[in-house]
């Protein structure tokens, strides 16, 4: 397999500074990405960086990895390859039989077995009989963990994470769904810390969280599980989303109470996007302003031609900002919120070009703090280009080797010639 890396220079591992603040007065503009990038990392296929994930310490050296997927729609080759840093360190491969888009979801940067050290969860899409969703302890051959659901009918398709415990463990969150006129959604919670390598888990009473049948909607987010209220106790919260228009379903976002056996009718706190004024529940973040005050960020990227966007809203369902697309790409294709070195919460979301309709494709940065009212991607505090007509930031995660180095952003292109995944130093407007 050919990869193209651009060497590490000094700068990434003992960390450089902008000579611009991170301040929304301060806007480092456009940003040529190829540029500012440390590392550059392609693939095989034009589905190379279909899914990223950060925070894995699969070998155990103490230095966490960066984890990106080949996804090839069943075709070969299918892969999920770890870095540290910008060196390929690890092969994960698929686990006895092969897999049908083995990564098409990644998560990572929880210990689920007290070891100390972080793990990688993934899944391929639709599942298979072999594979199915998966824990990665190491690349150990057998050192995974395997989930089924408790339906045979049922696949894996969205919905994968870590869910935070008290004891600061991580138990495994799998969502499962059946479409028959309409959506069933189920979502399994699996504790895992004393669980053997090699184990299958099948969904059961003991595992389940939530379940219900939708009439519209056929996908769900991947869950977030935070304290939202400020209770002491975790919510589980996680959008649901359509693609089709014709669906006549603009999304919703669920913000649940209870570990187990939560029930949607009395446990849940629905905003639906006809309430919030934009399609939602494609992707999401919780956030909090200078102030303290927490914020919940959705996105759905529209169908084609639609412009996408994202809104911000607290609790109360009341909106901050709704910031739209003016390109006609599906701008907000994937939202992240990551903290810079002072505390301060920036919003970094992708857009997405899969029609070719123009010739460059962007990421764009906005302060959390900044956002109010209606916005447009033109008000964005920083944009990075490559010049494709891609997917950029199809993937994007916070990257950070070791606790005594800059974080990084790992940011994934899909959908362009061999694909590419980026690191780089967010608050560089040059090279470093």
């Amino acid at each position: 397999m050919s990869h193209r890396l651009l060497a590490l220079s000094l700068c990434v591992a003992l960390g450089c500074s902008s000579s611009d603040p991170s301040d929304p007065n301060h806007p480092l503009g456009t940003v040529d990405l190829s540029d500012v990038a440390s590392v550059q990392v392609e693939g095989q296929s034009d589905k190379w960086g279909y899914a990223v994930a950060a925070g894995a310490d699969l070998d155990g050296d103490g230095v966490e990895e960066w984890v990106a997927s080949e996804v090839t729609e069943g075709f070969a080759p299918n892969a999920v390859r770890a870095y540290e840093r910008g060196d390929e360190q690890l092969q994960i491969e698929p686990g006895p039989g092969g897999s049908f888009n083995f990564g098409w979801h990644l998560a990572a940067g929880f210990d689920t077995d007290g070891d100390g050290r972080p793990e990688l969860l993934g899944n391929d899409y639709w599942g298979s009989e072999e594979l199915g969703p998966w824990l990665k302890r190491s690349t150990e051959p057998g050192d995974d963990i395997r989930f089924n659901p408790p339906d045979p009918l049922m696949k894996v398709v969205s919905g994968l994470g870590f869910a935070p415990r008290s004891d600061g463990l991580a138990d495994v969150l799998v969502f499962s769904q059946r479409w028959n006129n309409g959506l069933h959604l189920r979502i399994d919670r699996f504790d895992v810390s004393s669980v053997a390598p090699g184990t299958v888990m099948p969904g059961d009473v003991d595992t389940l969280v939530f379940e219900r049948d939708f009439d519209v909607g056929l996908y769900a987010s991947d869950p977030l599980v935070v304290d939202v209220d400020d209770d002491g106790s975790n919510e589980l919260l996680f959008g649901r989303w359509d693609r089709y228009l014709d669906a006549g379903f603009d999304g919703e976002v669920w913000v649940c109470r209870g570990e187990r056996n939560i029930d949607p009718d009395t446990d849940c706190d629905v905003y639906t996007g006809e309430a919030l004024g934009m399609r939602v529940g494609r992707s999401l973040a919780a956030a909090r302003l200078s102030d303290g005050t927490l914020v919940l960020l959705t996105s759905a990227n529209g169908p084609e031609g639609d412009d996408g966007g994202f809104v911000v809203f607290t609790l109360d369902g009341n909106v901050r900002a709704r910031v739209h697309g003016t390109r006609q790409v599906r701008f907000g294709n994937n939202l992240t919120v990551v903290a810079d070195a002072q505390g301060a919460d920036w919003v970094y979301v992708g857009d997405l070009d899969y029609y070719e309709q123009h010739d460059t494709n962007q990421l764009y940065r906005f302060s959390l703090d900044s956002l109010s009212g209606e916005l447009t991607d033109l008000d964005a505090h920083t944009t990075w280009t490559t010049g494709h007509a891609a997917v950029l930031g199809a993937g994007i995660a916070p990257y950070r080797a070791t606790p005594e180095e800059r974080e990084l952003l790992v940011v994934s292109e899909p959908y362009y010639e061999a694909g590419a995944v980026y690191v780089f130093d967010p608050w560089l407007e040059h090279g470093p």
